[in-house]
């Protein structure tokens, strides 16, 4: 589950180094940049309850934004399909893409923050205060 984790962390990554040609990449950049923190973190094997519910909040909210387009594509009989290029003309081709990374990415984050309850929690090893014996090797 760790490195399943790693994994998703790396294409999140990615797809926030790949945001630069997007219309909003400052949105998306941080969204997968956002999940990619999260994945890392929980391969670590944190469990971030307050995190888990900012991406799910963040997912569900792209999710709505980008709907619209996803019912223009799905109505729409003009030939075009997702491979085609970004245009003004088809607004509805981008959006559609981007509610496949939002379903992505909610899925991403169950994923890890449920992978983090079965991986063992980072131990912090204390510091001896100043005239108190290491209990350490």
């Amino acid at each position: 589950m760790r490195i399943a984790c790693l994994i998703i962390a790396a294409v999140a990554f990615l797809s926030a180094a790949l945001q630069y040609n997007d219309p909003d990449p400052m949105l998306w950049g941080a969204y997968y940049l956002g999940i990619g923190l999260f994945a890392v973190l929980s391969a670590a094997g944190f469990r971030l309850r307050l995190g888990f519910i900012s991406l799910v909040i963040a997912s569900v909210s792209l999710l709505m934004s980008t709907w619209p387009g996803v019912q223009q594509y799905l109505t729409n009989q003009d030939g075009q399909t997702l491979a085609n290029a970004m245009s003004k003309e088809f607004p509805y081709i981008e959006q559609t893409r981007e509610f496949g990374g939002a379903i992505l990415g909610l899925l991403c984050s169950i994923f890890c923050f449920s992978a983090a309850a079965f991986l063992p929690r980072p131990t912090g090893r204390r510091r001896p205060v100043s005239g108190e014996a290491s209990a350490g090797p």
